[in-house]
């Protein structure tokens, strides 16, 4: 587990803030996927189960140096592979603003069926 935190870690350093904050894929965040290339972590996505519910929110991140290589799809996908066969609900949130985000979203499969909203008083 240390030298997978340790990865993790790196790849969160490298990693833009923003893209961070987008994905929120976190090391501790339920179960945690990772794509390896050349010994460095390059994608990292995790399985968020909600409480006491079926769903399961999923997060990925990809280094910029590594995107468009189909590793967020691959990453998604085994997650959501597993997900499944726990008996859970994949679902991948993102800002529809996020094209990082969107393009691995969509090309895994996931639809867009909803928006969340979040009203500030």
């Amino acid at each position: 587990m240390k030298n997978l935190a340790a990865a993790f870690s790196a790849l969160a350093a490298a990693a833009p803030e923003h893209d961070l904050d987008e994905a929120f894929a976190e090391i501790d965040h339920g179960l945690v996927f990772g794509t390896f290339m050349n010994g460095r972590l390059a994608a990292a996505a995790n399985k968020y189960p909600w409480s006491g519910t079926r769903p399961a929110d999923l997060g990925v991140i990809t280094l910029p140096e590594f995107r468009g290589r189909g590793l967020a799809r691959a990453t998604v996908l085994a997650m959501a592979a597993d997900a499944l066969e726990g008996g859970y609900e994949p679902q991948y949130g993102c800002r529809l603003n996020n094209a990082p985000s969107v393009v691995p979203a969509s090309a895994s499969g996931f639809r867009r069926f909803g928006e969340w909203a979040v009203i500030d008083d």
